[in-house]
């Protein structure tokens, strides 16, 4: 009989503890899949101090934003390899300086968004051939080399022009905003 077991659709271990992914020159991202329940659960107890702004509407794009930043250092972005800064030194890894780079550097941001979202290089390199596609051309390039595009559906109205979107949340691009989690639309 057709059908799919319920096994399928069980959060594989890597998806909360990390994979490794090689980006490019060298460096390596240690990246958990976006929109596990301890992501979820971070986002959750980050915004417990703005519960009475959040059900008003209220909650400015630089909470939420810092909320999201940091729910990532603890949740998504859970290691490097060969990060260098400007001297051409090893960046160590901490949570700390994971919420510091994921704030100033918006590129990075994005990058590790990208791969929680996909979460597997096969993937990845599906979504990269199949915007080459509707581009109308392909250069072949690695998607470590350049920086990822997003699309428009990973973003909602309230982030135009800001620079840290909330992350997609599942692989069907939907978008969870720290402000709207734990309750229903207004």
């Amino acid at each position: 009989m057709p059908g799919m077991k319920l096994s399928e659709f069980k959060t594989p271990d890597d998806a909360v503890s990390g994979r490794w992914f090689d980006v490019g020159e060298g460096l390596r991202l240690k990246i958990a899949r976006a929109g596990h329940q301890r992501f979820e659960d971070c986002v959750h107890e980050l915004m417990r101090p703005y519960t009475k702004k959040r059900r008003q509407g209220k909650v400015k794009q630089s909470v939420i934003n810092e909320v999201t930043q940091k729910a990532m250092a603890r949740t998504i972005l859970l290691g490097w390899e060969n990060l260098l800064d400007e001297d051409g030194k090893e960046i160590p890894y901490s949570e700390q300086k994971a919420y510091e780079i994921l704030s100033q550097f918006h590129d990075f941001f994005k990058l590790v968004e990208r791969y929680s979202a996909v979460f597997s290089e096969e993937e990845l390199e599906l979504e990269e051939d199949a915007e080459g596609n509707l581009e109308g051309s392909s250069d072949g390039s690695s998607h470590g080399e350049e920086t990822p595009s997003t699309s428009n559906s990973s973003s909602d109205a309230s982030d135009a022009g800001d620079p840290s979107p909330p992350l997609t949340t599942d692989q069907n691009s939907t978008t969870t905003s720290p402000d709207t989690i734990g309750h229903g639309a207004s």
